[in-house]
């Protein structure tokens, strides 16, 4: 199992199909994917799950993965959300 806290910038532009795309991102690896923001843990596979945990900019949240391609599901994540300021 692998872990990360990752923000979405303040210069990100966080629109619906920018989660989608997060969502087509990590549906493409076997682990599984949540996300952990609050009191609230979401699978990121979900588009309803995270349609409705409602990340906004500036928001910290956990990522975790955990299976057979869990770190490289991690960090194509983490690339996705930092570019999302570019």
């Amino acid at each position: 199992m692998v872990s990360k806290v990752m923000s979405i910038s303040e210069k990100a532009n966080l629109v619906p199909i920018k989660i989608a795309e997060l969502v087509s991102i990590a549906n493409q690896f076997d682990s599984s994917i949540h996300i952990e923001q609050d009191d609230k843990v979401v699978n990121v596979k979900s588009i309803m799950g995270m349609m409705g945990l409602g990340i906004t900019t500036g928001t910290e949240f956990k990522v975790t993965a955990d299976g057979e391609d869990e770190s490289r599901a991690i960090e194509k994540i983490e690339q996705y959300v930092c570019a999302l300021a570019s």
